[in-house]
């Protein structure tokens, strides 16, 4: 995906998001998804739930031992009732890396 972060492996995706969130960078990390949720302002309302969320149990803690499937090509990072509160954290792989597809709450 042209112009888009690509991921070897999950720990370095992590920290990508990570520090996004960390450092305030909503739309860093809203043009790194392949297909964003929503609009822009919609995001950016949203993103005020992954930095609270973040604060209270930092990502790359929840998430230190996540590792990408080899033999898959789709890997979630939260999701229902986990500690981010339903916040799906969506990869795709695509020739071999992998990509931010999309971030989302599902509630």
């Amino acid at each position: 995906m042209k112009g888009k972060p690509a991921f070897s492996d999950a720990r370095a995706a992590v920290d990508f998001v990570a520090a996004a969130v960390e450092n305030n960078e909503w739309e860093k990390l809203y043009n790194a998804c392949a297909e964003p949720s929503g609009d822009p302002e919609y995001f950016r309302g949203f993103f005020g739930y992954l930095q609270r969320f973040d604060q209270a149990t930092p990502l790359r803690r929840l998430h230190a031992q996540a590792e990408f499937p080899a033999d898959q090509t789709q890997y979630k990072l939260g999701g229902h009732g986990d500690e981010w509160g339903h916040i799906h954290i969506d990869f795709v792989k695509i020739r071999g890396q992998w990509y931010l597809d999309k971030i989302w709450q599902c509630r």
